[in-house]
């Protein structure tokens, strides 16, 4: 697929739309095209039917000729499960033994406050 003709389009549709959506914009707040020889609905109805025809339009080509966005890879899959619980020991995990020296700190201040308690 030549890819810049497919913009080149799009942007020709897409303008093309604006121009009808901008020219109905105009129309309705134009208090001076409100006068009785102009029919300003025919003129509102006839650029609303080019908007939807040029949306169409672009919407049509995108759904038929946009390519997809790339397929993601599947994500690793976790290794088979032999059925046991895996045990997390603190060399496996930093942050585990982090918290085991926490604990074993506020064990040590607890069992010194005790102590001095008991004196």
């Amino acid at each position: 697929m030549n890819i810049k003709l497919y913009q080149a389009t799009m942007a020709q549709l897409r303008s093309r739309a604006l121009a009808s959506l901008a020219s109905i914009e105009r129309l309705l707040d134009d208090k001076a095209a409100q006068s009785p020889q102009i029919d300003v609905t025919e003129h509102i109805v006839k650029h609303a039917l080019e908007l939807v025809q040029h949306e169409g339009a672009m919407h049509s080509l995108q759904q038929y000729f946009e390519r997809p966005p790339a397929a993601r890879p599947p994500p690793p899959s976790a290794p088979p499960s032999t059925g046991e619980p895996l045990t997390v020991t603190p060399e496996m995990s930093s942050t585990y033994k982090q918290s085991l020296e926490e604990q074993k700190l506020k064990a040590d201040i607890a069992k010194r406050r005790k102590e001095k308690k008991d004196e």
